[in-house]
């Protein structure tokens, strides 16, 4: 089993203001990648427009 870890700039205190972080992770070939979000904060916005997480 591999394991590792993302953490924005700054972790614990928040982020810089207008920052675009961009993580890229792969699993090897006939590995399962799993995501654990241990501590996830989002600023409320309608239709997201302020704070998102997108996992594609």
């Amino acid at each position: 089993m591999l394991l590792g870890w993302v953490e924005s700039p700054g972790y614990p205190s928040g982020y810089p203001p207008h920052a675009t972080l961009n993580w890229s992770r792969c699993a090897p070939e006939g590995h399962i990648l799993s995501l654990k979000l241990i501590h996830l904060d989002l600023e409320d916005s309608h239709d997201c427009e302020n704070d998102a997480l997108k996992v594609s």
